[in-house]
């Protein structure tokens, strides 16, 4: 053969491989042009596939662009564009763009776009766009948009969009949209929107609106809205709106709307509305409306409504309404409407209506109504209507009505009406209708009726009536 002719093979040959002039030439091809980086065994458009031994197996040559695969079978099935899914199997059948999935099997099957789950079956069957999970198991299952979930398990099986949850097993099963919970159990179960559950277990099974639950337990089983607890199980199973419950266990189950309760167990078991109790155990089983209770077990077991009651369990067991009671025990067991109570035990045990008792022990256990009693003991147990009672222990035993009795001891025994003592146990033993008796122990023993006596023991044992006695122990 010639050498002209072994030329020509030569250079058709070199030609025929894409060689000029001793350098490669690559041609445009299928793979060429697809700019693909490959490290495996399957590549395609812009795809990043790792190399492991396992191999990876994209679903179909559609599968998409963009697309950064690492770990056994990552990716595998996985349909879309510009997701990064790393660890074994993390992204199988992954339909959706720009997400990222990092953990074994996280983001496995998960539809949706721009979420990052990251953590052990972390977004597993996500479906939703901009979530963000990351924990064991985190977002597994969850359905919405825009959420936050960290801690293993958080927000598995949440549905709703913009919830913000954190810690273990946080929003669980939380169906709504805004709310935040953190903590163990945090709104595991919650049902509602703009709730805010901070603590372990708070609002776990809460139901309802825009409530705020802070504190171990605190408003578990709440079923509301617009409710604010505070505290351990503060309104942990309180049902009603627009309440407000601070302190260790208070409103626990407190049923009704717009309350305040503040201080441990203030109104734990309260019923009713519009109420006010702070203090502890204060108006802890109150039943009533427009109530407003201060104090160490102020109010505890009060039944009625628009009382007002201050005090070291001042109406701890009041029943009536309209009642102001102020002072330590003062009121503590009232019954009756419109009194005005004031003092320590004042009116404890008092039964009657528009009553004014102020003292120490004043009206103790009274029985009436309209009776004005002020002075230490005053009126302790008096019995009447329309009695005016004034000075230490006047009218203690006092039993009638229309009195006007005045002094210390004055009237202390007194039986009758219509009678007007005034002086140191004037009339301290009184019997009768009608008398006036005036001066130190002024018909202190006096019985009878229409009796007029003046002066220092005048008429002090006097028996009779219509008598006039006027000067220092005249009818004595």
């Amino acid at each position: 053969m010639s050498r002209s002719r072994e030329k020509k093979i030569r250079t058709a040959s070199s030609a025929s491989c894409g060689l000029r002039r001793n350098k490669p030439v690559f041609r445009r091809t299928a793979l060429a042009s697809s700019l693909s980086m490959l490290f495996g065994s399957v590549a395609f458009a812009q795809n990043v596939i790792d190399n492991d031994p396992f191999g990876v197996t994209p679903f179909g040559p559609a599968a998409g662009v963009g697309n950064t695969m690492t770990g056994p079978y990552a990716g595998r099935f996985l349909s879309g564009n510009d997701n990064v899914v790393t660890g074994f199997d993390a992204g199988q059948s992954l339909s959706g763009y720009s997400n990222v999935a990092a953990g074994t099997t996280a983001g496995a099957t998960l539809s949706g776009d721009r979420n990052v789950v990251t953590g052990r079956k972390a977004g597993q069957r996500l479906s939703g766009d901009d979530n963000v999970a990351t924990g064991s198991y985190a977002g597994l299952g969850l359905t919405g948009s825009d959420n936050t979930a960290t801690g293993n398990r958080a927000g598995a099986y949440l549905t709703g969009d913009r919830n913000v949850v954190s810690g273990e097993r946080a929003a669980f099963r939380l169906s709504g949209n805004d709310n935040v919970a953190t903590g163990y159990l945090a709104g595991s179960a919650l049902m509602g929107s703009d709730n805010v559950a901070i603590g372990d277990v708070a609002g776990s099974s809460l139901s309802g609106d825009s409530n705020v639950a802070i504190g171990y337990g605190a408003g578990e089983t709440l079923t509301g809205s617009y409710n604010v607890v505070t505290g351990y199980k503060a309104g942990e199973s309180l049902s009603g709106d627009h309440n407000v419950a601070i302190g260790n266990d208070a409103g626990q189950r407190l049923t009704g709307s717009n309350n305040v309760v503040s201080g441990w167990d203030a109104g734990e078991e309260l019923s009713g509305s519009y109420n006010v109790a702070v203090g502890y155990e204060a108006g802890r089983s109150l039943t009533g409306s427009y109530n407003v209770v201060t104090g160490y077990s102020a109010g505890e077991s009060l039944s009625g409504d628009d009382n007002i009651v201050s005090g070291s369990y001042a109406g701890y067991s009041l029943s009536g309404s309209n009642n102001l009671v102020t002072g330590g025990y003062a009121g503590g067991e009232l019954s009756g409407f419109h009194n005005i109570v004031s003092g320590y035990s004042a009116g404890y045990s008092l039964s009657g209506s528009y009553n004014v008792v102020s003292g120490y022990y004043a009206g103790y256990s009274l029985s009436g109504s309209n009776n004005l009693v002020t002075g230490g003991y005053a009126g302790g147990e008096l019995s009447g209507f329309h009695n005016i009672v004034s000075g230490y222990s006047a009218g203690y035993s006092l039993s009638g009505s229309d009195n006007l009795v005045s002094g210390y001891y004055a009237g202390y025994s007194l039986t009758g009406d219509d009678n007007i003592v005034s002086g140191e146990n004037a009339g301290e033993s009184l019997s009768g209708d009608d008398n006036i008796v005036s001066g130190y122990r002024a018909g202190r023993q006096l019985s009878g009726s229409n009796n007029i006596s003046l002066g220092e023991e005048s008429s002090e044992s006097l028996t009779g009536s219509r008598n006039i006695a006027i000067g220092d122990r005249a009818l004595q």
